[in-house]
């Protein structure tokens, strides 16, 4: 499967990292593709691609084991014709460099030194 989407590592800004157990992509550090190893693919798009992927058969919210995944959408990659995949992956691509940066979070942690 990483194979069919290596031409997106040729996009601006974009990269690939193994999270979760699952191959993402990322446009300047921010998912907008997941492949679990569950032979779907999970995209983060905006509305109108959204409820076309979701007319596909199969396609649905990207669920993991706490419930779905914000406003993802998965759908089988047998479904997914090579055309169609690379045109919901650009729309994810274009979607999350479009979406505002939140501010940095500030990181806690735990304090290594114990007062008595």
């Amino acid at each position: 499967m990483k194979e069919r989407l290596a031409q997106l590592l040729t996009w601006p800004e974009v990269s690939h990292r193994r999270m979760m157990g699952a191959d993402c992509f990322l446009v300047s550090n921010r998912m907008f593709i997941i492949l679990p190893p569950d032979d779907i693919a999970a995209f983060k798009l905006p509305q109108p691609e959204r409820e076309r992927l979701l007319a596909l058969p199969g396609a649905g919210p990207f669920t993991v084991s706490r419930g779905t995944f914000g406003t993802w959408v998965q759908a089988p990659l047998p479904s997914l014709d090579d055309k169609p995949l690379v045109a919901f992956a650009r729309a994810a691509c274009e979607h999350v460099r479009a979406l505002p940066r939140d501010r940095p979070r500030k990181r806690t942690r735990p304090s290594t030194s114990r007062t008595r």
